[in-house]
């Protein structure tokens, strides 16, 4: 419980930051790869695997957008990292 609660503690911090700096609330590829410490080609990889989700139903040869919060969310999620 104490840990979940770390957890929580730590994401509304990393929203609250983002807000106050006026950060996007979409990422391209290359925004979500720095914020998630992956490398641009990993992305791809990720999205066959199932473990990001672009935004939309984006054509296979199209630009992805992924949601910021949910970057945020998966970046403080040490298991899924």
């Amino acid at each position: 419980m104490k840990q979940q609660r770390t957890d929580d503690d730590l994401l509304q911090a990393a929203v609250a930051a983002w807000a106050i700096r006026g950060l996007p609330a979409r990422l391209d590829v290359a925004a979500s790869a720095r914020l998630l410490g992956f490398a641009e080609h990993d992305i791809p990889v990720l999205q066959r695997v199932g473990k990001l989700t672009p935004l939309g139903d984006p054509a296979p040869n199209a630009p992805k957008w992924f949601s910021a919060i949910e970057l945020i969310r998966l970046a403080a999620d040490h298991e899924w990292l």
